[in-house]
């Protein structure tokens, strides 16, 4: 079936419009101002964005709005007695505890500690159990969001099946309540399942609470058939398994000097962890994509190989990061890279957009990468993404100039916006740009200004382009970008 795009937008237009109805009813009827508080701990770059917004929303709907500024040093003492106090005030009809709160303060005492009735996040256990029996009470904001734009889409959602990729329980669990009191079927994937794209099959209504890493994307065809990374149709499981062990890495893969055949080495070196060919019953029962040192879809379908950017500096990742990152099928081009700790990549992380990639890939850092690492980490994030005005890889930005080079390829701006719109925060920091890449980095900023997202860098140069991270001070603060 045919793809959809849903205006949120023009749907919130008219919504902000009907709230201010009812806001104004309420005071003139009842002599109430609905009031919201919000509280912040800290300052953390994404949160400060978040809650500006809010106060700029109630006020324009004519709402009463309060805001709570702590410093990163208050205690949790000091945020709970702020809790009880607006528990207590009659003005305040709703509590928001920005999250996160730094390490010395325990979330879950604050969210137990606000008023059931004024949990506008709808995290407190009382809440929380209501929604799940069907009882009135707060719905959090983004999954009501979510159900509101389905039923103005398709309207009656009874009976339809509905697939809800996440798990959280700030978005992807109260989706998935919410469905089931408009009577659909619901099906909820999330992130530890390698193949999620398998449970939204063709004709049905799938929500993600997450950010895909990229495996499952790809996989089915319209018909609902499974497509190998090329968009071909496998005629067997050991075809698609040798068009895989061909990109597969090399680390344990030997060549006899006898035979001249390449061969698993089954050394010390191969680990449960190394992309290397899995064991005979993996390749036997086709579970290429499956078996514990399966590399991933990018790593196995894109490395980068095919092309040399040139430059020597390669940096090996920091210890406990992870990384993967999306090439062209030459290698000629990198559009997104990502760096992450922990097991999976989170919900939460900053992007980067510089000026064209070098030689950095999933397990190699460029200069520029490992300082933009460096900075993420300083914002409180475990998670950044990398793209590029210009996607072509070179290390030289004169080789952009090259007669025959195209500096960027089609599917470099849908990836930035798609990262973008996902993203915390988004900053800009490719310096100076040359000739090649002027052009795309206007039509960056005017696309993701007209998404609606919020620019942010490390200052600007005398033209006016954004500073570059490598030669700045790490207590560079970041400032919006006005260009």
């Amino acid at each position: 079936m045919t793809a959809k795009i849903i205006d949120g937008k023009s749907y919130a237009e008219g919504l902000r419009s009907r709230i201010a109805g009812h806001v104004a009813r309420l005071k003139a009827e009842h002599g109430i101002t609905p009031g919201l508080a919000v509280v912040i701990v800290g300052y953390d770059p994404g949160s400060q964005i978040y809650v500006a917004q809010k106060a700029k929303q109630t006020v324009e709907l004519g709402m009463h709005s309060e805001k709570y500024e702590l410093p990163e040093t208050a205690s949790e003492a000091e945020v709970l007695a702020l809790v009880r106090k607006l528990n207590a005030d009659p003005a305040i009809h709703g509590i928001l505890v920005q999250l996160p709160v730094p390490d010395q303060i325990d979330p879950k005492k604050i969210i137990e500690t606000i008023d059931p009735a004024k949990d506008v996040d709808c995290f407190t256990p009382a809440s929380v159990g209501k929604l799940a029996i069907g009882l009135p009470g707060p719905v959090s904001c983004t999954p009501l969001g979510c159900l509101m734009l389905l039923r103005d889409t398709l309207g009656d959602l009874s009976g339809l099946h509905a697939v809800v990729v996440g798990r959280s329980n700030l978005v992807g669990k109260p989706v998935a309540q919410l469905l089931l009191r408009e009577n659909c079927t619901v099906t909820m994937a999330h992130s530890a399942h390698p193949r999620s794209a398998r449970h939204c099959p063709p004709g049905r209504y799938c929500y993600r609470g997450r950010r895909s890493s990229g495996d499952d994307q790809g996989r089915l065809d319209q018909a609902g058939r499974h497509r190998d990374r090329r968009g071909h149709q496998p005629h067997s499981r050991a075809r698609a398994w040798r068009r895989q062990d061909a990109l597969a890495g090399r680390c344990c893969l030997r060549r006899s000097r006898r035979s001249g055949r390449r061969h698993h080495a089954r050394s010390r070196r191969c680990r449960s962890d190394d992309h290397c060919v899995p064991p005979r019953q993996y390749r036997h029962h086709g579970l290429a994509d499956q078996w514990p040192g399966a590399p991933k879809r990018s790593d196995r379908m894109n490395d980068g190989a095919g092309h040399d950017p040139g430059g020597k500096v390669r940096l090996p990742l920091m210890a406990g990061v992870k990384g993967d990152a999306t090439f062209s099928a030459d290698g000629r081009y990198r559009q997104l890279m990502r760096r992450w700790t922990g097991e999976s990549f989170p919900e939460r992380y900053i992007l980067f957009i510089g000026m064209n990639p070098s030689t950095a890939d999933a397990t190699v850092n460029d200069p520029t990468c490992a300082r933009e690492w460096t900075f993420a980490q300083r914002e409180g994030y475990s998670a950044m993404v990398k793209a590029n005005v210009g996607d072509y890889r070179a290390t030289d930005p004169k080789a952009l100039l090259v007669p025959g080079v195209v500096a960027v390829s089609g599917a470099n701006l849908p990836a930035i916006r798609a990262a973008a719109a996902w993203a915390d925060f988004v900053v800009l920091c490719h310096g100076k740009l040359n000739k090649a890449p002027v052009p795309a980095g206007k039509a960056i900023v005017e696309a993701l200004k007209a998404d609606g997202v919020e620019l942010w860098c490390f200052g600007t140069n005398g033209d006016g382009s954004p500073k570059h991270p490598l030669y700045l001070r790490l207590d560079t603060p970041l400032v919006r970008f006005e260009g």
